[in-house]
């Protein structure tokens, strides 16, 4: 538009000048001048509309691409958020899916639960019954037990002659021998007065060391079953030498043996010195009895092997007596059965 002003500003200029003038070459000149303006005008005219029609043209080629992507977009995002949706669907019904799944196992697995249980409460009560029906054994084996024990008692206080039945140590005589842990003496007398040997100890423990097997021993001179068990003895730390069978024994001697024998053939441990200070013996005569047997009848003690006498003294240095020494064996047999 400014380019059209101008061209027309020197054309009106151009006249002005050839009135001026009068001049005819100057109007020849002029007019061409002026037709070559107006082509220059018309071409720029031209120029400038295509100009405009391609800008045009371009702009809204432009917005008909934008518009285009915009809706290419906008079908993408919408077929986007189709398949999201379709995809957390899918994963819903899944979920649903693995839900029941799990519920259904967990209805399974308490219907297992529940057989398991009532096979366990059967077992259990198979159990019971079995129990009952071995306790009802146990029951009946230790009920002849008793009545052989009895019988036992019965007729071994028929063949015993020196042991009256108001006697503190009648029943533990009587064990004694019913277990084979002593023997009856000449006349069917027990003696129960008379001091016990060394030979008498040895075969005691021995038996009461044999307690769980049954053994078949050949019959032996008394001579030959006196050295095997003393043997016996001086092999396992119970004793320290095998001669001198018939010595008699102190109690704190027999006290002695029994501790030996506990520590060196049933496993027990040597008393600790808490266990020294926490159960010291409480005999009125506990000063008579030596370094050397302290430990041992304190042990004795304890364990209710030897619970002293009726006053309250334990006799350490007196001869024990074939009755004492019987209700030690008798004790120790059942302390060691436990």
């Amino acid at each position: 538009m400014n380019l059209r002003k101008f061209l027309c500003g020197v054309a009106l200029a151009m006249v002005v000048a050839l009135s001026l003038n009068n001049n005819a070459m100057a109007v020849s000149k002029f007019s061409k001048a002026k037709n070559t303006i107006v082509s220059k005008v018309e071409e720029a005219q031209s120029g400038e509309k295509k100009t405009t029609e391609e800008m045009k043209a371009a702009t809204s080629e432009k917005a008909n691409k934008e518009v285009s992507g915009e809706e290419a977009k906008t079908a993408k995002e919408e077929t986007t958020v189709s398949g999201e949706k379709e995809a957390v669907k899918e994963e819903k019904a899944t979920d649903e899916k693995e839900v029941a799944k799990v519920s259904g196992e967990k209805e399974e697995a308490k219907v297992d639960d529940k057989k398991e249980e009532a096979k366990a409460d059967d077992k259990k009560e198979e159990a019971k019954v079995d129990d009952k029906k071995e306790e009802v054994k146990e029951d009946k084996k230790e009920e002849k037990k008793e009545e052989k024990k009895s019988d036992d008692k019965k007729n071994t206080k028929k063949v015993i002659k020196d042991v009256a039945e108001k006697a503190w140590y009648f029943d533990y005589v009587l064990d004694a021998v019913d277990e084979e842990l002593m023997e009856v003496q000449e006349e069917d007398k027990f003696n129960p007065e008379e001091t016990v040997t060394k030979q008498e100890v040895a075969d005691a423990l021995y038996k009461i060391s044999q307690r769980d097997e049954k053994v078949e021993t050949k019959k032996e001179s008394k001579a030959t079953k006196e050295v095997n068990t003393l043997e016996w003895a001086v092999k396992k730390s119970v004793m320290r030498e095998a001669d001198q069978a018939e010595d008699t024994l102190t109690r704190e001697e027999v006290a002695r043996y029994v501790y030996s024998y506990a520590r060196n053939v049933e496993g027990h441990k040597k008393l600790t010195t808490r266990q020294k200070q926490d159960n010291e013996v409480k005999f009125e005569d506990k000063n008579k009895i030596s370094p050397l047997a302290s430990e041992a009848v304190l042990w004795c003690n304890m364990n209710k092997i030897i619970i002293g006498r009726p006053d309250n003294t334990v006799g350490p240095n007196d001869n024990a007596t074939r009755a004492e020494a019987a209700t030690i064996f008798v004790r120790m047999n059942d302390f060691f059965a436990k």
